[in-house]
């Protein structure tokens, strides 16, 4: 099984899952839970290397949130300023954002 960004045809994950119990709705279950706790995060990083990418005043609050994410975690003065900036954008455009709201907490 393979998950594929559709828009620059990388990578984002594989995993080889052998089937030969017979029981196809045990393998699907196996596969479900799988793909449950690994995907997420790669689907995040994938999520947060796109909007790195887009200008910050086409972004939806969520995706400035997203941006702001890497800066929010690096623990320098520099680097929280320029998260704060994004998260008050986003908080300002959607203030339900949560991401966004935790973030600047």
């Amino acid at each position: 099984m393979r998950f594929v960004e559709t828009q620059s045809g990388r990578l984002l994950w594989a995993v080889h899952h052998d089937g030969n119990d017979g029981n196809i709705f045990a393998l699907e279950e196996r596969i479900a839970a799988h793909v449950a706790t690994i995907i997420e995060p790669s689907i995040r990083a994938a999520d947060i290397e796109r909007v790195q990418r887009t200008d910050p005043a086409q972004l939806s609050p969520r995706e400035l949130a997203l941006r702001a994410l890497p800066a929010a975690m690096a623990f320098e003065p520099a680097a929280a300023d320029a998260a704060l900036e994004l998260l008050d954008r986003a908080i300002e455009r959607g203030p339900d954002e949560m991401l966004a709201v935790a973030l600047a907490s």
